[in-house]
This record gives C-alpha cells, structure tokens and sequence, in this order.
C-alpha cells in the first residue's frame, strides 16, 4: 500500500503525512481482558505502519504531542472525537 493512496492526515492537528512521515502513531480503541470476567475498552498506541494503519476506529498522529492530545480527550471524554460546545456527549 503506498502513501499516495491513504494520504493520512494526523486526526489532531491536520498535518498530512505526504509533508511528513517521521514520528507518526496509531491510536484505536480495542477490547482488553478480561478484567475479573469482563472485557473493557482499551486505548492502543503504537508506531504508524502501513500495515497496521488502515481500518475502523484507527487515529493517526503525527508525534507524540498529538498522540498525547487524542489520549487525553479519550480518557476525559470517552472519545477521540472534538465534542464542540452546545453539543452532547454520546453515551
């Protein structure tokens, strides 16, 4: 799979990768456990491939910082995505 045909922009702050391949991540939400019986959600980061990047729910990150940012609106608000103000949280 060539970059030319997933130009991946950083889901954080926009900077496409065709700029910049260095650094990058990947963030998704899978299914972990299981914890005393039960499988919970879980947040794996790992570094950007080819191979791994594709699919539902995958975030790409262009560093460390962004990959921070997206972790960081997961563990507050449960989501990866922006939830603008006047908005609701979807439960």
């Amino acid at each position: 799979m060539a970059i030319a045909e997933h130009p991946f922009i950083c889901d954080s702050c926009g900077k496409d990768r065709r700029k910049d391949t260095n650094h990058w991540f990947i963030l998704w939400i899978a299914e972990m456990g299981p914890f005393q019986d039960t499988i919970k959600p879980g947040l794996v980061i790992e570094p950007f491939s080819l191979e791994r990047a594709v699919g539902y729910g995958k975030r790409h990150t262009c560093g460390v910082s962004c990959a921070i940012r997206l972790t960081e609106r997961y563990l507050t608000i449960g989501q990866f995505e922006v939830v603008t103000v006047g908005s609701e949280i979807p439960q």
